[in-house]
C-alpha cells in the first residue's frame, strides 16, 4: 500500500516556468494526478480510497506524516517492485515536475497489508 499526501500550494512554483505563472497547486498536483492515476493502473495498482482531510485527529510529532494535509490517496499495488517501476515510465516521470510544483510537500508512505 501506499499513501500520498500534501498541502497545496497557493502558487505551483515550477522550476521552469512557462506558461504555469497562474497555476495553482492544486490545478498542478491534478496534473499530476491524472498521469499518475494510470500510470498505476498500468502496473497492476489500483485506488483504495482518496479524500480531502477534514481535520488531523492526533498530529505526529516527528516523520513523515507531521503537519498540515490538504488531501489523502491510498493506493494497492501487486509489489513493492511495481512501485518502483513508476519511474521508468517517461509519462510520469515528466508528470513529477506537476507533483512537485503544486505541493508543499509530499509524504508517501509505504505499508505492506496484513
Amino acid at each position: 500500500m501506499g499513501t500520498n499526501a500534501g498541502t497545496k500550494l497557493d502558487v505551483a512554483r515550477y522550476s521552469e516556468p512557462k506558461d504555469e505563472s497562474s497555476v495553482d497547486g492544486r490545478e498542478a498536483y491534478f496534473r499530476y494526478g491524472s498521469v499518475a492515476f494510470r500510470t498505476v493502473y498500468s502496473i497492476g495498482g489500483h485506488l483504495v480510497t482518496a479524500g480531502k482531510v477534514v481535520q488531523v485527529v492526533r498530529e505526529s510529532h516527528a516523520g513523515p506524516t507531521r503537519g498540515e494535509w490538504d488531501d489523502i490517496s491510498i493506493m494497492q499495488y501487486p509489489s513493492q517492485q511495481a512501485i518502483l517501476s513508476m519511474k521508468q515510465v517517461p509519462e510520469y516521470r515528466k508528470a513529477l515536475a506537476h507533483r512537485n510544483a503544486g505541493l508543499e510537500r509530499t509524504p508517501i508512505v509505504a505499508s505492506l497489508v496484513f
